[in-house]
């Protein structure tokens, strides 16, 4: 799976459903979550960065992950 970005985020995806999370900025790069999220199912296509969002489909949901201000504008 590809990973993406959205900000100053970095998002890599496993296909077993754990996507991992960094911080990227001219200070270098930062792990945010060390033992990444568990989505609690497979993800199976690359994530999309979507409006300052990120879309992530799993092989049964589909999840739209960010923050309600966050409007990629």
């Amino acid at each position: 799976l590809s990973p993406a970005s959205t900000g100053d985020k970095l998002y890599c995806a496993r296909e077993d459903g754990i996507v991992y999370v960094g911080s990227v900025n001219d200070k270098g790069f930062t792990l945010l979550t060390e033992d990444g999220n568990d989505m609690g199912g497979r993800i199976i296509a690359s994530l999309v960065p979507i409006r300052g969002k990120l879309l992530i489909r799993g092989d049964e949901n589909l999840y739209l992950v960010g923050s309600a201000s966050a409007t990629g504008k």
